[in-house]
């Protein structure tokens, strides 16, 4: 147990000094060795966790998502009316990447380009599974007879894709709006669908 707990404690060490450097200098002037550097270790034991570079970059991609994956559930779980759930699920979900891509120094895009392909089949893995937790407030409020819909997967993936339009991926810190009117906007446009899914009559 005490291996496990340590061997995890290192990998975790590895994925911080990872998001610092990207963060940083992007995902192409990062090498193994200045991960290693700023974590503390070997560049050998870097390989003993992570293959390549690239696994590590999408290993940050992961550990971020799942940080934004956990809110919204506890968002869904919470014992909110559905409403005012999902609108507030709406909304963090804007603004949890908006704080992601605010510490960066190049657009999310660009810092994670050279792993282009698996970065986007990523983040569409990722739609899906918001739009599933999405969709069980969706479910819980048309039993209680307060949302109108068909089907509630692709009810859900249509609310992720028309907020969507707020994620801050090809913008750099300085091009993004202020934090105050991209949550504003947000709210509104999150207000605006919902009110299209409420039960008529």
């Amino acid at each position: 147990m005490k291996s496990t707990t340590l061997r995890q404690d290192v990998r975790d060490s590895i994925l911080d000094a990872a998001e610092r450097l990207f963060r940083r200098y992007g995902y192409k002037k990062t090498t193994i060795d200045d991960l290693a550097r700023e974590a503390g270790i070997g560049k050998g034991t870097v390989y003993l966790y992570f293959d390549s570079k690239e696994s590590v970059a999408l290993s940050v991609v992961d550990l971020e998502f799942d940080r934004i994956r956990d809110r919204l559930q506890r968002i869904g779980r919470s014992r909110g009316q559905p409403a005012a759930r999902l609108r507030q699920m709406l909304v963090e979900r804007v603004m949890l990447r908006f704080d992601v891509a605010a510490g960066y120094s190049q657009t999310l895009d660009e810092v994670f380009s050279s792993v282009r392909i698996p970065f986007l089949e990523r983040r569409e893995q990722f739609l899906k599974i918001e739009a599933q937790v999405c969709a069980e407030v969706l479910l819980d409020g048309r039993q209680r007879e307060i949302f109108e819909f068909e089907d509630a997967l692709e009810t859900a993936m249509l609310l992720m894709r028309a907020t969507g339009s707020l994620l801050p991926l090809t913008l750099t810190p300085h091009q993004m709006s202020r934090r105050e009117e991209i949550q504003e906007t947000a709210g509104q446009i999150a207000d605006l669908l919902l009110r299209g899914l409420l039960k008529r009559g």
